[in-house]
C-alpha cells in the first residue's frame, strides 16, 4: 500500500492545510491519483473550507461506514469527492461532530487493506488524522500506515508535546518507520535545526505561507503563480521526504 498519515501532538499547526497541500501536489510528484481521507475525530477542517460548496449526501466517511458493511476500494472511491476536473485528487469527507467519530473504528481498521487495493489501481492514500490523543483517534492507521508525518510549530510547548508523541508513535509503529516531524514555519521563534536537536530525530520543513494556505482552504485551484508559492514548493519537498521513507516495493 501507499498510505501516509498526517497528525499533530498539540495546538493547531496546520495538519489539514498540510494534508490538503500534499494531496494537491501528489499527482504532480508521483503521476498517481490520490485520495485524501478526512479522519480527524474532532471534526473536519475541510467541511467549512475546501468543501464548503457542499457535496452529495452519499459522500463521506459516515455514508461509507453506514451503507457498506465490508467496504471495497471501489466503495471508498464512490463515496469520495473530486477536487479537480480530472479526478486525480479526491477527498473522502469527514465528520462534522466528534460524536459521529464513534462509528468509524471498523472503517479505520479496514483502511490498510483498502490502501493495498488502491495502490494497485495507481491510487495512494493520505489521511488527515488531526490531533493525537482523541478518544476516537484512528490508532490502527497510525500504527500500520507506511509513513506518519507529525506537524508541529517551532515553539516550546509544541516541541515538548511532539517529543512525547514521537516516542509513542515509534513504539506503536515498531518495526515500521519512525514518524517524520514536519516543522511548520522557520524561526517562529525557533529554527527547524533547533527543533531537530530538541527532538533528536531528523525533521522535515514546511513553509508558513498564509496567503497560499488561505487560497487552498478556500477551495481554489493552485495553478499558475500559486504553483511557485512557498507553500507548494515546500510541500513538494515534504512529499519527496515522505516517499523516501516508504518501504521497498511500496514507493509510487
Amino acid at each position: 500500500m501507499t498510505c501516509l498519515v498526517l497528525c499533530s501532538a498539540s495546538g493547531a499547526p496546520g495538519v489539514t492545510t498540510s494534508a490538503l497541500a500534499l494531496a494537491w501536489v501528489w499527482p504532480q510528484v508521483t503521476e498517481r491519483r490520490v485520495v485524501l481521507i478526512d479522519a480527524d475525530p474532532s471534526g473536519s477542517g475541510l467541511l467549512g473550507g475546501a468543501l464548503a460548496a457542499g457535496f452529495a449526501t452519499e459522500a463521506g466517511v459516515l455514508a461509507l461506514a453506514g451503507e457498506v458493511h465490508t467496504p471495497s476500494a471501489a466503495d471508498l472511491l464512490a463515496h469520495s469527492v473530486a477536487l479537480d476536473s480530472d479526478a486525480a485528487r479526491l477527498v473522502l469527507p469527514g465528520v462534522s461532530d466528534p460524536v459521529q467519530a464513534r462509528s468509524l473504528a471498523a472503517l479505520w481498521a479496514a483502511l490498510p487493506d483498502l490502501a493495498v487495493d488502491l495502490h494497485h489501481q495507481s491510487t495512494d492514500v493520505i489521511v488527515d488524522a488531526g490531533r493525537l490523543g482523541h478518544a476516537e483517534e484512528p490508532t490502527s492507521l497510525l500504527g500500520e500506515a507506511d509513513v506518519v508525518g507529525l506537524a508541529l510549530t517551532p515553539t516550546v510547548p509544541a516541541v515538548v508535546a511532539s517529543a512525547a508523541a514521537v516516542r509513542r508513535l515509534a513504539a506503536l509503529r515498531s518495526p515500521r518507520a519512525r514518524p517524520v516531524p514536519a516543522v511548520v514555519g522557520e524561526r517562529r521563534p525557533y529554527t527547524a535545526r533547533e527543533v531537530e536537536r530538541a527532538l533528536a530525530v531528523p525533521v522535515a520543513m514546511l513553509a508558513f505561507d498564509a496567503r497560499s494556505a488561505e487560497a487552498l482552504n478556500a477551495g481554489q485551484s493552485l495553478t499558475g503563480r500559486w504553483e511557485r508559492s512557498l507553500l507548494l514548493r515546500s510541500v513538494r519537498a515534504l512529499a519527496a521526504t515522505l516517499m523516501a521513507g516508504l518501504p521497498a516495493g511500496v514507493a509510487p
